[in-house]
């Protein structure tokens, strides 16, 4: 927690309160508002010092938190513990003159963050729009939505303003706004009409209706227009030509398929959800959490005992295909980190695909599970850390992986330290109960980003897809901070002061990228939202 800036005043006040430099030093550090304190001293100096003299507030103990280094597996030395901060004790000091006009209010209202905000849908679908600019006057200052089509930006100055937004393959806006005068503007719910010549769909598993992530769209033999699908099977392209037209699709052991469709001249065109077929003599599935129901990512799954082409892993939402599955009666094996081991039998017919419909595997006895989400933006934290009474024991560490799971295992029964933090989250500890040999299951568990940073996600503006190893570089306010985006996509940017700062990320052979962006500094995360690279 970095110390507040002193506030000028002029000595012609300090003289008419009685204050000296020292008082006046131990007024900033007691009070949210300096300013208040002055408002109410010039109306009553005697009770301004006696608030003065009541008001002890005790020197904070800042909240322990791991270092944050720019390696993507902070471990932090040594284990953080939680020291509580003091509350203040309040007392009276006896006087000879009472002084009712003034009342004792232990609590402040904090005063409000100077910010625009507001929230980005499409027009058409009413969905949240990602990746949406949001700027100030032709970019003085900038920032993105977020996938809950969230943004902010701070510090604008009061007064008459252009406010401007867009986004990957939607329309331009404008408004005129007035900032008033403590910075604070809500704009509300805005919406976004995609471009004409936008092309937009869905590939979905055609017995499952499951997304297909990561499967291949084009259109007319993909040398002009070809793109992939995001988590949610959703796909877009831009500027296609009007009129009649191929689109072309498959994906990983799926199989290639063809639809005629015809894009509008003024508008964006839909195709809607597009039916994909499983390959023949493959065997799919899908792995999940027994108790919970919640799918298992990176399960390991094999037939017949494993081996070359007989074996793979569950994706994110803990689907699986194995292929080239000779006729037979077959053993599905599958287990996972501190998962049980599974096996059933199933037969398999030649030229066909076998659904394997839902495996169920369960925790072994003695773990603790769960999922680490931001507190801002609701998203999955990758790679963070979480352990139990300090980690010494292995089995009681581990880190979270990209859909924010968690497993600890050999957990013994009894009060333990459930302890856990990121790369720029803040550290939480919290006390558990355990019985032997059962899973304790901790649910979803909010982590707060650290404070002064900046943090956001790095995507391809066509897929959506994240972009790793991406390098940001954050210059301005005497500053140079640099960082590097993790295999999700995201990125933080650490101890950032108060100032405006010029921002470029380099995305390899995708385009050099720079805005501008504000940090008010008193200790906040700011998020910068979903930036796009076209």
């Amino acid at each position: 927690m970095g110390s507040r800036s002193p506030v000028p005043i002029s000595s012609i006040y300090l003289n008419k309160l009685n204050i000296n430099t020292a008082k006046w030093e131990l007024i900033q550090s007691t009070y949210n508002s300096s300013q208040d304190f002055i408002e109410a001293a010039l109306t009553d100096p005697q009770g301004a010092y006696l608030l003065l003299s009541t008001f002890a507030k005790p020197t904070p103990t800042p909240e322990p938190t791991p270092t944050s280094t720019p390696s993507i597996t902070p471990t932090p030395t040594p284990i953080p513990t939680h020291t509580l901060i003091p509350t203040p004790t309040f007392t009276t000091t006896p006087t000879q003159t009472p002084v009712p006009s003034l009342t004792l209010t232990p609590t402040r209202t904090p005063a409000p963050i100077p910010r625009i905000t507001g929230f980005i849908f499409d027009a058409e679908s009413a969905k949240p729009v990602n990746g949406a600019a949001v700027q100030i006057d032709n970019g003085a200052l900038q920032s993105f939505s977020n996938a809950k089509g969230q943004y902010f930006i701070y510090d604008v100055p009061a007064g008459a303003h252009k406010l401007q937004m867009w986004g990957f393959a939607y329309e331009f806006k404008e408004k005129n706004i007035i900032v008033p005068a403590n910075g604070v503007l809500d704009m509300g719910n805005e919406t976004l009409a995609k471009i004409g010549g936008t092309v937009v769909g869905r590939l979905v598993d055609s017995a499952t209706n499951e997304p297909l992530p990561e499967a291949v769209a084009q259109i007319d033999g993909g040398n002009q227009w070809r793109t992939l699908t995001d988590e949610q099977g959703y796909f877009m392209m831009i500027f296609v030509t009007p009129g009649a037209h191929v689109l072309q699709a498959w994906g990983n052991a799926y199989t290639f398929q063809e639809f005629s469709i015809f894009v509008n001249a003024n508008a964006h065109t839909d195709v809607g959800t597009k039916l994909l077929s499983i390959i023949p003599d493959a065997a799919r599935g899908q792995v999940v959490d027994k108790k919970t129901g919640r799918p298992l990512m990176n399960a390991h799954v094999q037939y017949n005992g494993g081996g070359a082409m007989l074996e793979t892993q569950t994706n994110r939402s803990g689907r699986f295909v194995l292929v080239n599955v000779p006729e037979g009666n077959h053993e599905l094996q599958t287990w996972g980190w501190a998962y049980s081991f599974s096996q059933q039998p199933f037969y398999h017919s030649s030229g066909t695909a076998t659904d394997l419909g839902k495996v169920f595997i369960e925790p072994i006895g003695g773990t603790v599970n769960g999922r680490l989400l931001d507190a801002i933006n609701g998203l999955p934290i990758y790679n963070a850390v979480i352990q139990l009474d300090g980690g010494n024991y292995a089995p009681w560490k581990t880190t979270s992986l990209q859909n924010g799971d968690f497993i600890v295992y050999d957990v013994t029964g009894g009060t333990h330290q459930f302890q856990t933090w990121g790369y720029a989250y803040r550290f939480m500890q919290q006390k558990i109960e355990t019985i032997a040999n059962q899973n304790k299951k901790m649910g979803d568990i909010q982590l707060t980003p650290d404070p002064n940073t900046f943090n956001g996600r790095v995507l391809d503006a066509q897929t959506r897809l994240p972009i790793p190893n991406a390098e940001i570089i954050c210059t301005g306010a005497g500053k140079n901070i640099a960082a590097k985006s993790f295999p999700d996509g995201r990125f933080v940017l650490l101890n950032v002061p108060k100032g405006v700062f010029d921002i470029t990320i380099n995305a390899g052979e995708k385009n050099l990228f720079y805005f501008r962006a504000a940090h008010p500094g008193l200790n906040l995360n700011v998020e910068l939202g979903d930036v796009l690279m076209p």
